[in-house]
């Protein structure tokens, strides 16, 4: 029988809403915060790490203000943040669907 890996949701939860922020939308192991300002990605192959994504959108100033609360935010819960760079959401023309492009740091 094959094991289901939880994740830990709860904390991840709490480290969002210590910074003030609130979940969009939560799908598979993607976490949408704060009306897609930035997203949270589970890794699997680290139970205790979370990859972070800034919406292209967001301003510098923000970005960093975000990566600064957040990895305070995760490091008193025993969570590291993974800086992965950023994402955009490209409609798909004649469709509801919407795909996601991750972008490197740049």
């Amino acid at each position: 029988m094959d094991s289901i890996r939880l994740r830990p949701f709860g904390i991840v939860k709490e480290i969002i809403e210590e910074l003030g922020a609130e979940i969009s939308y939560y799908y598979d192991d993607l976490i949408f915060v704060d009306n897609n300002t930035f997203l949270l990605c589970f890794d699997d192959a680290k139970q205790n790490n979370l990859k972070l994504y800034l919406n292209t959108d967001c301003e510098k100033g923000m970005a960093k203000k975000i990566r600064t609360a957040i990895s305070g935010a995760a490091a008193s819960r025993e969570f590291k943040i993974t800086d992965l760079g950023f994402f955009e959401l490209i409609p798909k023309e004649g469709s509801e669907e919407i795909d996601i492009v991750f972008k490197d740091n740049v």
